[in-house]
Order: C-alpha cells, then structure tokens, then sequence
C-alpha cells in the first residue's frame, strides 16, 4: 500500500475519531483549531492614549443600558443553549453587569498640573499625549510670555472661572479629565505656565470617580468565563460553528469602550460554569492565551495606579510571543 493511500486513510481516521470526541464527549476539537489557526483574535484590546477623554476605554458601558430601539436594558447578553430539541437563542440580563461600576461624587480642590486630560475642544485632544504638547502645538503664541501676569489672564478665561467646570476620574486609568465644553486652549496654556513658573494653582470642583465594584467583578467571575475576543465576521462565525459542533453554551456581548479600541471591535463570550462543555471550551481559550474580562479590567486598575503595565502583566502569564501585540499604546 502507497504512503499517499496510508496517509489518505489516516486522515479519514482521524476526522472520524475527531467527530466522535465532540459528539460524545464534548472535546472542543473544532476550536482548538480555530485558535490555531487565529491567534490575532485573542489579542488583548490595544487602548489608545491621549489628553482626549473618549480614548479612555469607557468599561461603564457595560452597566448602561444600551441607547438603541428598541432599547437594551443594562446587562443584557444574547445566550444560545442545546437541548434535545437543538439549539435555542435568547435574550438574558447577566445581573452582574448592572453592578460592576459604581459611582461617587464630592467636592475636591487639585492643583492645575493634577489634571490630565479634556473632555472638549475645538483642537482634536485625539492627537495629544499631554496637555503641554497641546499647549505648544495647539495655542503657542499664549506660551511665549511666562509670566505671573500672563498667567492670572489665561486663567480669568479658562474653566471654572470663565464657565463651568467639574472633575471626572476612573480607576482603571487614574488621571483627572476637566469636564467644560469651552476655555480649553486658555487652560491648557495656563497649566502650562503654571510649571513653567513652578507655581500652584488650586481649583475646587466636583469629582466624579467610577470605579470597579471588585464584589460584582467577582460575582460575574464565579458564574462565567467572561473572554475578550476578537469582534470579526469571518471569526464570529467560525467560533459559532465550533461551538455547535460541541453544543457549547454560551453567550455574547458586543464591547462598546467609546473611542478606545479604535477601529478594532472587541466582544465578550461568557461561557457558563456550571456547563461541563463550556469549561472544556474555556480550557482551550486559557490555554491559547486568551484573556478574561475580569483580568482585564484588574490589570488596567493596577497599571493606573501602581504603574505596572499591562504588558508586564502578561509577561507572567508566560504566553511566549503575544504579549508582544498588546499592551496601551503610548
């Protein structure tokens, strides 16, 4: 017998036998293919970087109900499940979402050199680092005279004292956001002199900071395997077909961050634990690198303030190349 007919007869073999393990035995060999042959769709998120407020990936999304018609409300997912009957889709609220961000209001005083970034502007904040780059690219001839004198005139036109302003701040990122919808050149020109000068300048607003509530976290953590996946065509259908074959249950979520993620989508598979097949499948998911919701999040909190990065992070999870595609961009 040629080698070519033993190879052929080996082949039928072995997708017999790789049939009869997902129909039987629930084995996700479809998927651990499909993670193969796509590991770019496992990739953590890249978040963008900026002075602008809307790069700063927006998780409270996940809390809100979804502004569309008819509307969403918070923490809707669609699940599918199998019985003997086949498959079945329905719309469920996963309670744990609605919970996950709280939020607290009061009175603070910061000094300018405090705040990071901007809520609004007439310039594009998207292509500012800092706001003294902005200072310098966006208004510079209001830089040239460091002085007192120039400074208390900035700051008569900038916000709060020209129109109102408050404070925004999230714990997955840290830095302040100035909330005004007018004045931004003459504040970032005013926090610009204000180092140069080395002086202070106090302002008293109200902050906002949201912030990951952990029990909840934990709760939707202990009910599912919350993975953050690619959101592409081609992909999503691909992972549904291997998720049939194995008659995984599972829901999805579409990741909504704002602007973060650029023109990258990202969406959210929860695989329920209670489902034998669907840990099986998170097996294949964990082993092939791909990251949960929960680590995500836990990540950005300790890269915002303790200033670990996420790439250093993923550095221990000993995922080889990937942690080389991920990361915030600088």
């Amino acid at each position: 017998m040629s080698n070519e007919i033993k190879a052929r007869q080996r082949g039928i073999v072995e997708s017999y036998w790789g049939s009869v393990r997902q129909d039987l035995f629930g084995t996700p060999v479809q998927l651990r293919e499909l993670v193969r042959r796509r590991p770019d769709a496992l990739l953590a998120p890249l978040f963008k970087q900026s002075v602008d407020e809307g790069d700063t990936p927006q998780w409270e999304l996940l809390a809100e109900p979804r502004v569309c018609w008819p509307q969403e409300p918070a923490g809707q997912i669609r699940m599918w499940t199998y019985d003997r009957g086949g498959e079945r889709s329905q719309k469920v609220v996963v309670e744990h979402f609605k919970d996950l961000i709280t939020e607290t209001k009061s009175m603070v005083t910061v000094d300018i050199r405090d705040i990071e970034c901007l809520v609004f502007s007439k310039t594009d904040l998207h292509g500012f680092a800092t706001l003294d780059d902005m200072a310098k690219h966006a208004c510079p001839d209001w830089i040239k005279d460091v002085s007192h004198e120039n400074l208390r005139a900035l700051l008569a036109k900038a916000p709060p004292a020209y129109t109102e302003g408050r404070l925004s701040q999230v714990d997955w990122d840290g830095r302040l956001t100035l909330i005004a919808y007018d004045g931004s050149h003459h504040f970032a020109a005013a926090r610009y002199l204000a180092g140069q000068l080395d002086v202070s300048v106090p302002m008293t607003m109200e902050l906002s900071t949201r912030s990951i509530n952990a029990q909840a976290l934990d709760a939707l953590e202990n009910s599912y395997d919350a993975f953050v996946l690619l959101d592409q065509p081609a992909f999503n259908q691909a992972l549904t077909e291997a998720f049939q074959a194995t008659q995984v249950p599972h829901g999805r979520k579409e990741l909504r961050l704002g602007r973060a993620l650029g023109d990258r989508t990202h969406q959210l598979i929860l695989l329920p634990r209670e489902s034998v097949r669907a840990m099986r499948s998170a097996s294949v998911l964990h082993d092939a690198g791909a990251l949960t919701l929960p680590w995500l999040l836990r990540a950005q909190q300790l890269q915002a303030h303790d200033y670990i990065s996420i790439r250093e992070q993923l550095k221990s999870l000993d995922l080889g190349d990937h942690e080389t595609e991920v990361g915030p961009r600088p």
